[in-house]
């Protein structure tokens, strides 16, 4: 028997090896997804979380759109972009300071609003 015989790595050596992988990749997903946060994707996060409304009427003479979402409603001005929208459908807008954002093709269309309405849910009798 003239063979060398080499001896297999202790198992130990390997958890720690996986285990310190399992780590950098953790570390490297984090800063990604922070990276992500501070260049927009926040926008993406709330957009989501906001109900989209539904276009209830457009006034192309007045270049606006009235659009409902749950318990509240707004009138906006659409200017030369109320040919992008239907009446009933609906689409996904983020409610800024002031105006409404909605996203086409990459590009942000800002609608400004002219008028925003509440319904307040009160219960019978009146007391609120």
């Amino acid at each position: 028997m003239g063979g060398l015989a080499t001896a297999p790595k202790p198992a130990r050596q390997r958890r720690y090896s996986s285990f310190t992988f399992i780590c950098l990749l953790s570390v490297v997903a984090l800063g990604a997804v922070s990276l992500w946060l501070r260049a927009g994707g926040w926008s993406q996060v709330t957009l989501v979380q906001q109900p989209g409304v539904t276009v209830t009427a457009i006034n192309r003479e007045a270049k606006t759109l009235t659009l409902s979402r749950v318990r509240e409603s707004f009138a906006v001005s659409c200017e030369s972009r109320c040919d992008l929208f239907e009446v009933g459908k609906r689409y996904s807008m983020g409610q800024r300071e002031g105006f409404l954002e909605f996203t086409r093709k990459a590009e942000k269309i800002e609608l400004p609003i002219l008028r925003e309405h509440y319904d307040f849910e009160t219960p019978p009798g009146g007391h609120g």
